[in-house]
This record gives structure tokens, sequence and C-alpha cells, in this order.
């Protein structure tokens, strides 16, 4: 139980930053579109 425990939190993590890595291409895309 323990190993699938941490994929899955190792999984949450890629998605936290996955996730904060879109916002900002989001934000720059914005700009560009001004």
């Amino acid at each position: 139980m323990w190993p699938s425990f941490y994929v899955a939190n190792e999984n949450v993590e890629l998605i936290k930053g996955f996730r904060g890595y879109g916002k900002k291409a989001l934000r720059r895309l914005e700009k560009l579109a001004e």
C-alpha cells in the first residue's frame, strides 16, 4: 500500500506543477495577445 500511495503523491505534485506551468503559459499568451 505504501508504494502506491507514494506514487499517487508524486502524481499529485506533478499535476500541481503542470497547472502552475499552464497558468504561466496562459499569462504569456495573454500578454502577447494584447
